[in-house]
């Protein structure tokens, strides 16, 4: 852990694309410092694939993507930022790189093999000096004997093509098709063809002599293919078979190759811009996208460190958390906050009706196994599909090395061990000769429970190799295997859990979120205090993120849905009765009346979360929700998937979604349920962004979600911003202010959100040393009303604020008021005097004596104290 001088107060994330460039980011600083966020937090900014929304697919690294803006806009986007006293938080990509042509570093070991100099960049292997590529729909065989590949030219390069994607010619393999060109040729033109061996002769004389351009077309129709082929220093294969990958991917994606940023030489490219920009200032602080798939996290973070020099950037991981697992003491100030994101979530859940709703659930879909058994179903389906390469070449490494078993049971031992991981990985480093600690603990829990499904003598086999209980002979081969280990159990937890139980497994869609667990029904105030406790002592300032471009759900699309842990029975009876009205739409697909329970249970929920605050849905609606659905059902992998999709399953369920919103029946038994939802999801919303931004930890916001945000999974998260609807309502706040309980009752436009993020933020900017090292102190209510708040005071010295957050607004309460009777405990450690709440304005004064909860919360369910000097 390392405490960076220059931290954020809070963070504004932007996704940067074609569309939203630096200089539309530079033109929102003015309203996004009016609105009190500290440093702007962008998506990567180096030259990504051309059209890339995202930016992680990243073909250049050596200059800032032309699409986004030139170098003169990112400074002036920095140099507003200054004037601003604001900083530049932005998204690295260390793990991967897109795996195009347009990528030269790429292009050139396709074209050069194993003697590319930038063949060590990439973590890649040259099976029999070829370098393996699964790009085929098909056996290469098939593929060339139904003519789907051929040989061209584009300008002066000559290219192996696929349907749309292109593969380069190595240069040795040329003469095949400039030979019979030359033959079409002058003497003297043939002669020169005949020489040229790189793009620029050949592209002068495509250039300045006639004819040498078609010569060379007429020759790629009629070359040998299979010669061709043979001459590459790449092998083409079927996407779907193991042995045609060869190199290490980002999780199962085959278009982004990973990169060996633990050589020097490929970190010292990959990293030349960023660091430049630190050095010179124009970056504040960097978020490291997945940093579990490098080899060796803490190296390439301290190495990281000592390049940017001093003084030291604030750096933020990607890292998700298992359940009683700890961000390692890395050197870097926290995580993005998917930590965070749980425990919001959780705190205001109402577990006991979460634990109804899940055995409704149950019985609903029939599913009696654990949640263990259904985690690790989904992992094994995931290795033995989509990282089906990755465990074979482990196998392949691990088989020499063990001395029990044939290869099948050495590989079934060690699907079963990685499924059973049950952290995302261990971080034993390259040069270790022992296993021990947490690293030890992890592996040989996995060990014992992999041995409830498989062999026990070869996993103690495979332990062996993994402990490095071996001769000092034996220690590098073991340790590589364990290297290796290492990267896949992390693909295995994220496509396993987040990209698969999780569209499996989901009695309440608010809980199966990145960073969450599946078989979590709520949290504890008790275990919520003891995190942040911990949190302020060990990661003050990690961000605390409740919407990314990578959250399932938005914060408030998710606040809504954890209502329905208020009232199990009633949401219960809300599906029997959907369910009848849905009969009659569904279809038969196979055999089976589709879509199966589970999916029209998902159904549900996406129609409660995305469904919009007021008016009917618009003409994107139907789009919308029909687009999650499918994504959901590809990702379950049960009955379609990305890969073998199943076109009739997937149009039975669009074609529910349609009558649905066609059904007036359907319309108003929803529209009963969805009055309570929505009025409870809006103030628990309001009590999530009170507690964001108290609690220990950097508030993050993502673009868009000052107002309420609806959003479901990608590419739904990442839809333009009304960024002149902010910045207009903004100001009307500013210049005058309604009072808060107006826009209360009015809360669906969204101004009360607005106004409270201004305020909070606001305070946070005044008050950044208390929020940065003030304690974290709980507070507790009495009354009929106790277990419906959440609070807790920031102590340092004679500063301090004191959060409360109401939640759980569906629970009935026997008083005329929810808050009568009730009072909060002001915590011994907070100094007496006066105190104001920032939202509304109102002064309390805080003596030691019980605060009564009706005084409190009189104007609104939340409150945000700050002592008055």
């Amino acid at each position: 852990m390392k405490r960076t001088p220059a931290a954020p107060s809070s963070s504004y994330r932007l996704q940067l694309h074609l569309e939203q460039d630096l200089s539309a980011a530079t033109a929102l600083v003015d309203y996004l410092a009016d609105l009190g966020v500290h440093w702007v937090y962008t998506s990567p900014l180096l030259t990504s694939r051309a059209g890339s929304l995202h930016g992680y697919d990243i073909v250049d690294p050596s200059r800032i993507d032309s699409e986004l803006g030139s170098r003169d806009a990112l400074n002036e986007l920095t140099e507003r930022l200054r004037v601003r006293d604001m900083g530049l938080l932005i998204d690295v990509v260390a793990n991967h790189m897109g795996a195009y042509p347009s990528n030269p570093w790429w292009r050139d070991v396709l074209e050069a093999g194993e003697g590319s100099p930038f063949a060590r960049y990439f973590d890649v292997d040259f099976p029999e000096g070829k370098l393996r590529l699964p790009v085929l729909g098909d056996d290469l065989e098939a593929v060339v004997g139904r003519g789907e590949l051929s040989v061209e030219r584009h300008g002066a390069d000559l290219w192996l093509r696929y349907w749309e994607r292109r593969f380069p010619l190595a240069v040795e393999s040329w003469p095949l098709i400039l030979e019979p060109a030359a033959e079409r040729l002058d003497a003297e033109g043939a002669a020169l063809l005949r020489r040229a061996r790189q793009h620029q002769e050949l592209g002068d004389l495509i250039r300045y002599r006639p004819g040498v351009g078609e010569a060379i077309d007429a020759a790629a129709k009629t070359v040998d293919l299979n010669a061709v082929l043979a001459a590459q220093h790449y092998r083409l294969g079927h996407f779907k078979d193991p042995a045609s990958l060869s190199y290490r991917r980002f999780f199962d994606v085959s278009e982004l190759v990973a990169v060996r940023v633990e050589d020097t030489e490929a970190f010292d490219a990959r990293h030349a811009v960023i660091i430049e920009l630190g050095r010179r200032g124009a970056i504040s602080g960097l978020r490291i996208d997945h940093v579990d798939g490098l080899l060796d996290p803490e190296a390439y973070l301290r190495r990281l460190g000592r390049a940017l020099g001093d003084p030291p950037r604030y750096v933020v991981v990607e890292k998700i958390l298992a359940p009683g697992e700890r961000l390692r003491p890395f050197p870097v100030d926290g995580t993005t906050g998917y930590d965070a994101l749980a425990w919001l979530d959780g705190v205001l859940a109402y577990t006991p009706g979460a634990e109804q709703v899940t055995a409704s659930y149950r019985e609903l879909v029939g599913e009696a196994r654990p949640v263990e058994a259904i985690v690790r179903d989904a992992k094994l389906t995931v290795l033995e599909g989509s990282l089906a390469p990755e465990v074979e070449q482990l196998t392949d490494r691990l088989l020499p090395l063990v001395e029990a078993g044939d290869r099948e049971t050495v590989r079934r031992a060690l699907l079963e061990l990685v499924a059973a991981f049950d952290v995302y990985r261990s971080y034993v480093r390259p040069d270790a000769t022992v296993v021990d600690g947490e690293d030890r603990r992890r592996i040989e829990d996995a060990l014992r429970r992999a041995k409830e499904h498989t062999s026990p003598a070869v996993l103690d086999a495979i332990g062996r190799v993994l402990l490095l209980s071996v001769s000092a002979d034996e220690l590098p081969a073991c340790r590589a295997v364990l290297l290796r280990f290492q990267q896949l159990t992390g693909p295995a937890a994220a496509k396993g859990v987040e990209d698969t139980t999780f569209y499996r497994w989901f009695p309440l869609l608010a809980l199966c979120e990145v960073g969450a667990h599946p078989g979590t029904v709520g949290t504890t105030l008790r275990g919520f205090h003891n995190a942040m406790a911990e949190r302020q002592a060990s990661w003050p300032l990690s961000l605390t993120s409740t919407s990314t471009h990578d959250t399932k759900r938005s914060e408030d699309a998710r606040t809504r849905l954890l209502a329905l842990s208020e009232i199990p029975e009633r949401w219960a009876s809300a599906v029997s009765t959907f369910r009848e009205l849905a009969r009659e739409h569904k279809t038969l697909v196979n055999g089976t009346l589709a879509p199966d329970a589970n999916d029209e249970y998902l159904l549900y929920q996406l129609l409660l979360a995305a469904w919009p605050m007021a008016g009917a849905p618009d003409v994107t609606f139907f789009e919308r929700v029909g687009g999650a659905l499918i994504k959901s059902a590809r990702e379950a992998k049960r009955h379609t998937a990305w890969v073998d999709g199943n076109a009739e399953y997937e149009s039975a369920l669009t074609h529910m979604l349609r009558s649905l919103l066609e059904s007036p029946r359907f319309l108003d038994a929803f529209a009963e349920l969805f009055a309570s939802v929505r009025q409870a999801g809006m103030l628990s919303s309001l009590s999530l962004l009170t507690l964001k931004l108290a609690i220990p930890g950097v508030p993050d916001f993502y673009q868009g979600t000052e107002l309420w945000a609806l959003d479901l999974v990608d590419p739904d998260n990442r839809r333009p911003v009304d960024f002149e609807l902010r910045r207009r309502l903004l100001s009307e706040l500013r210049s005058q202010p309604p009072a808060p309980e107006e826009l209360l009752s009015s809360a669906e436009d969204g101004r009360i959100k607005l106004l409270l993020t201004w305020r909070g933020l606001s305070l946070r900017r005044r008050r950044s040393g208390l929020f940065r090292d003030g304690r974290y102190v709980p507070a507790l209510a009495r009354g009929p009303a106790h277990d419906r708040i959440v609070s807790f005071a920031r102590v340092l010295g004679d500063e301090a604020v004191i959060a409360v957050a109401s939640r759980h607004h569906l629970r009935s309460t026997p008083a005329a008021s929810p808050w009568e009777k009730s009072n909060l405990i002001p915590p011994r450690a907070l100094p007496v005097g006066t105190y104001r709440d920032v939202f509304t304005w109102t002064e309390h004064t805080i003596d030691g004596n019980p605060l009564p909860l009706a005084q409190l919360l009189a104007r609104l369910p939340v409150a945000l104290l700050e002592r008055l000097s």
